[in-house]
């Protein structure tokens, strides 16, 4: 069987501090959340946090008397007859929180089995994070060891499975293995991204140079759990715009099959929601692109600096090896030509839609106008008519009236009843000349 010195196992953890939208109890929900993965006696409060004058990097654990203003705390353990050491690392990140989990076989000499990594990983498994993990699996060689099968029954050895499109590198002269691939399923990203390195140096004093590193790639891997994080939202966001765009053509179809203005008021009444809904959506999605951009060019801009205190390193000792990154611009790379280009083609996408939308409000407000139009002018008419029909009655009714019958006159006179008549047929007459005309004026308008 293989064998490993000095095995490491390092959990980067990251968990979401506060976001934009956020308000006090979901912070205070997230901070409860974090500390959850350390021991109880450990928890810095929140009111302690706001202690901190700069918040972009935060030693939490100087904010704990039970770590006595320590950088990390420190527990020693045994699991399977091997002297485990163990440490937690946790920091502030601006919005984020970070947690360094780091457990070790405290032996640098004897080589190890593989079988070893089981117990470290009972350490460190239980751990949760909202916006992602990174493992690395760190050690170095006995003579005459074959790197790529050992890193290879490492990578098995810890997740169960065998490894597929291994990256690989070099960091001060270690052979690195870099294990990752994009997720399929966006639903459940905890389970879906999986991100495994594997550092096999080639003895103990250059695995030891690396420690000054470590807050380097606790903030790169950040970088990196954040985009993951922000495209997985970005694919929620793509799902609710999928199913509002369908709302929007069942609304059209809507349009074309109203059958009173009812029915136009009723869907009117729903726009505004579904115009909300989308457009914040829309928004979300510009956001989350955004959140990419940003975190992709720190992520840059770390493997930069990486690369030149390596080099620095190297420099003054020649027991420094090569440091070759190219295995961390693979991730640079899905992000660029997958991520950055399906958001950047959702958000065109659904901005269209969202001017259908907009012009679809317009059109439903412009039929209701132009049908309010109609009643009111058919209403218009038939007030002109009745009045000219009443007036025509009154002034008959006036002129016959003088003609009634006296107490003391038959002469020359009518009846009542014959009055009543006659007033009427002359209103009715009226009225249908009155009828007559705003035909002809409205045939005139129309011309």
């Amino acid at each position: 069987m293989n064998k490993i010195i000095y095995p490491t196992l390092d959990l980067f953890l990251y968990h979401q501090r506060e976001a934009l939208t956020e308000n006090e109890a979901d912070i205070k929900t997230n901070h409860a959340n974090f500390w959850s993965n350390l021991p109880k006696n450990l928890k810095v409060e929140l009111s302690e946090e706001a202690k901190a004058e700069n918040t972009e990097y935060v030693r939490l654990l100087e904010f704990s008397e039970a770590a006595k203003r320590q950088k990390q705390f420190f527990f020693t353990a045994s699991l399977g007859g091997y002297p485990i050491e163990a440490s937690y690392y946790p920091i502030r990140l601006n919005d984020t929180y970070a947690l360094l989990f780091d457990c070790y076989i405290n032996d640098k000499i004897q080589a190890q089995p593989i079988t070893c990594l089981q117990y470290l990983k009972t350490l460190a498994d239980y751990k949760t994070a909202n916006l992602g993990t990174t493992w690395i699996i760190s050690g170095y060689l006995p003579p005459s060891s074959n790197p790529q099968i050992i890193a290879q029954e490492l990578y098995k050895e810890f997740t169960g499975k065998e490894w597929q499109n291994p990256q690989e590198g070099k960091f001060l002269g270690a052979n690195v293995f870099e294990i990752w691939q994009s997720p399929q399923q966006w639903e459940d990203i905890e389970k879906e991204n999986h991100h495994v390195l594997i550092f096999l140096y080639p003895n103990l004093q250059t695995m030891e140079k690396t420690a000054s590193f470590y807050k380097l790639w606790l903030q790169l891997f950040a970088y990196r759990n954040k985009i993951i994080w922000a495209y997985s939202e970005s694919r929620k966001c793509n799902h609710e715009l999928h199913k509002l765009v369908r709302e929007i053509a069942n609304t059209t179809q809507k349009i074309e099959n109203f059958s009173a203005s009812s029915d136009l008021q009723k869907i009117l009444q729903c726009q505004p929601k579904i115009s909300f809904n989308y457009l914040t959506e829309v928004n979300q999605l510009e956001i989350f692109q955004q959140t990419i951009k940003i975190n992709l060019a720190n992520y840059q801009s770390i493997i930069n600096t990486i690369e030149e205190k390596a080099q620095f390193l190297a420099e003054k000792d020649v027991m420094i090896g090569d440091t070759l990154l190219k295995y961390l611009e693979y991730f640079r790379r899905v992000v660029e030509q997958k991520y950055q280009f399906q958001i950047a083609k959702d958000y065109t996408n659904y901005s269209l839609m969202a001017k259908v939308l907009e012009s679809q409000v317009n059109i439903i407000q412009g039929m209701i106008d132009l049908e309010r139009k109609e009643s009111d002018r058919t209403l218009t008419n038939t007030i002109i008519i009745a009045s000219t029909g009443l007036a025509a009655s009154s002034v008959t009714a006036s002129i016959i009236s003088q003609k009634l019958p006296s107490p003391t006159e038959r002469s020359n006179s009518i009846s009542v009843e014959q009055a009543f008549g006659l007033s009427v047929g002359i209103g009715l007459v009226a009225v249908a000349i009155a009828y007559v005309i705003l035909r002809l004026f409205r045939k005139v308008l129309l011309k």
